[in-house]
């Protein structure tokens, strides 16, 4: 098993962003991760929202984040928060 504190990436360099604008495949990677990041905020809005309406329908107070599974969802009490993502720990309830 690797070692958790060994590096998984090194820096090679830097380029100007003036010079990464000539490469093949710069402007469609560019639209498409625009695009991506647009829906990436819609998708956060949409779920935020359903999350408070779960959260209104179970009668929960504390945080709560929810996941699809198949035909059903897996809600979760969260008791603590990492950043810039949700840690899941504690009691789940599997709505069908």
């Amino acid at each position: 098993m690797a070692d958790q504190s060994e590096a998984k990436t090194k820096t090679i360099g830097f380029l100007p962003i003036e010079k990464v604008q000539t490469l093949k495949g710069w402007d469609e990677y560019l639209e498409k991760s625009t695009k991506l990041s647009v829906l990436r905020t819609e998708a956060q809005r949409a779920k935020n929202s359903v999350r408070d309406a779960l959260k209104e329908r179970l009668n929960e107070n504390g945080d709560i984040d929810f996941v699809g599974e198949g035909d059903r969802i897996r809600v979760f009490r969260v008791f603590r928060k990492q950043q810039g993502r949700r840690e899941v720990i504690g009691s789940v309830l599997v709505l069908s």
